[in-house]
């Protein structure tokens, strides 16, 4: 390490603050020069942010078509929570409501029907029931593992709209067949024991919903594909990202840039106002003061 100023050999262990030679103070001599530095740092990379910020409104709130496919798939995810369909089992040693949902997933672990119900697909007895009741629950499953796929894409998907809406409706018609399937299986359940005592199955409205809402959000990505929003993103913070570029690529020292880098001119109205009302708020107060005085 070497003093700043003069640039003499300062020792590893050399812990005093100042330079034996010059006597500046290390750590402070250069602390001017390092915070305009991270001023300029700071503004470039900021430019970025607002850029990503403008992405995330277009692809969430500012478009009225991105606000309706969020709004249907915050739905459609309460939705899962809707009976898709449900069981009666009525056994001399068991009886149990079965419901095809969220819900029920959940109340299967809670209340502990869970062995039960293992040992209840594992038995000899209604094989046609077991059969198509494990089918039933397979394909919710899938069901909700696509519908995650949907959400996700949804997530990501400002990065790149048009082809968010392409995998989105890819998604969705995919969760649209399996909801088809989903009602033909249990119509097929529900007639297969149509005679028995101890089993009954009835088809909840869950799919009925949820198909509603996959047509709802393929009509809705198919007008956003269309409409294709752009963000309005600043031109000050597009030259300011080119700069960073360079700056990375070394091309150009953050040390000869000004500071500000760069600004549009109603950035440096609100700095003049800003400055101007500063000034106006400190000649007052030392008014303040000398009339005390």
């Amino acid at each position: 390490m070497v003093c700043p100023k003069c640039g003499i050999e300062i020792a590893r262990f050399d812990l005093a603050p100042n330079c034996k030679k010059c006597g500046v103070h290390i750590m402070y001599y250069t602390q001017e020069e390092d915070l305009a530095r991270d001023a300029k740092q700071c503004e470039l990379e900021f430019a970025k942010m607002h850029v990503l910020t403008d992405k995330i409104k277009i692809g969430f709130i500012k478009n009225k078509f991105a606000l309706a496919r969020l709004i249907v798939i915050l739905i459609g995810a309460g939705c899962l929570f809707l009976p898709y369909m449900t069981a009666n089992v009525n056994l001399p040693f068991w009886s149990q409501k079965i419901t095809v949902s969220a819900w029920g997933a959940y109340k299967l672990f809670s209340d502990g029907i869970l062995p039960q119900f293992m040992n209840f697909l594992k038995a000899e007895v209604a094989q046609d029931l077991v059969m198509l009741l494990t089918a039933g629950l397979v394909l919710f499953v899938v069901l909700v593992l696509v519908l995650l796929g949907v959400f996700v894409t949804l997530l990501v998907g400002f990065l790149n709209l048009p082809k968010s809406c392409r995998v989105m409706n890819g998604l969705s018609i995919a969760s649209a067949v399996l909801c088809v399937g989903g009602i033909v299986l249990s119509a097929i359940t529900s007639s297969t024991i149509a005679d028995s005592a101890h089993f009954s199955v009835s088809l909840g409205f869950g799919y009925f919903a949820m198909l509603a809402l996959l047509i709802a959000l393929i009509v809705i990505n198919v007008l956003l594909y269309k409409d294709n929003p752009q963000p309005q993103t600043k031109p000050i913070d597009l030259e300011r990202i080119e700069i960073l570029k360079k700056v990375k690529s070394g091309e150009i020292s953050l040390d000869d840039l000004p500071l500000p880098v760069c600004y549009s001119e109603e950035e440096e109205l609100a700095r003049t106002q800003f400055i101007g009302a500063s000034k106006k708020k400190e000649k007052k107060s030392k008014k303040g003061r000398d009339n005390n005085g």
